[in-house]
């Protein structure tokens, strides 16, 4: 949230807010050069069993929709809810291990939690879909637009806007990714990423298709299928703008 975090953490008593106070250090480290801007730790409340999990999950999920930050809770930058629906390439939470406390099987475990969460009465009572894709965009276009194959990487690695256009890991997984999944050409990719054909050819050579890759791609598709993901933080506008004729 803007002026305050949410966090479920394995532990108890004193173990669970030096868990949470190893965050926050972490946190102003990175975000705010080492100042303490956090107020005191409060008492943390102990989760009782499943369903009392549950509902604190999706109290969590939800603070943005109730705050009127957003009308979904797939449309927070700064949640981890979808970490939990499968649009992030490397989820910070332990979906293995919350299934098995949830007694949930990974079978549609991404549809049946969204719908959960989605559904209650103080946002959507019917819910909304996992995936929203307007039917006026071909999906085919957009594979085949670097600005939203790159901005589908930022968000499918949890990073900052642009950095996929620069040279680096982001940009090589957002060209190989239209390599393998669009009828573009090395040449055309070059142009449209504005690097020397030699690069995309490299790339193109050397590229895999190993499992992670295989569930990277899973996730970079699912995002280029929903604006909640691909227009946030601002991005809609201008990409918009850009590829209006796919």
């Amino acid at each position: 949230m803007p002026n305050h975090l949410h966090i479920l953490v394995e532990g108890r008593g004193r173990e669970a807010r030096v868990r949470l106070a190893l965050t926050m250090r972490w946190l102003s480290r990175r975000y705010f050069a080492g100042r303490n801007v956090w107020e005191a730790i409060p008492e943390p409340e102990a989760v009782r069993d499943e369903k009392h999990l549950l509902r604190q999950i999706r109290y969590i999920h939800l603070n943005p929709c109730r705050a009127g930050l957003t009308t979904d809770p797939l449309g927070w930058d700064w949640s981890t809810h979808r970490d939990w629906t499968g649009f992030v390439a490397e989820a910070w939470p332990d979906l293995d291990k919350v299934r098995r406390v949830l007694r949930w099987s990974e079978k549609n475990f991404a549809h049946r939690f969204h719908s959960y969460v989605s559904s209650d009465p103080t946002v959507r009572v019917t819910g909304s879909e996992l995936i929203s894709i307007p039917i006026e965009w071909d999906l085919n276009a957009r594979l085949a637009s670097a600005a939203l194959i790159q901005r589908a990487v930022e968000c499918a690695y949890r990073s900052p806007p642009g950095s996929a256009s620069l040279r680096g890991p982001l940009r090589a997984t957002a060209m190989e990714f239209m390599l393998r999944n669009s009828a573009s050409s090395a040449s055309k990719v070059a142009r449209a990423f504005g690097v020397a054909r030699q690069s995309a050819w490299e790339i193109r050579r050397e590229r895999n298709r190993s499992a992670s890759k295989r569930s990277a791609d899973a996730v970079i598709h699912r995002i280029l299928r929903d604006d909640r993901i691909l227009f946030t933080r601002g991005h809609g506008k201008s990409l918009r703008s850009e590829n209006r004729p796919l």
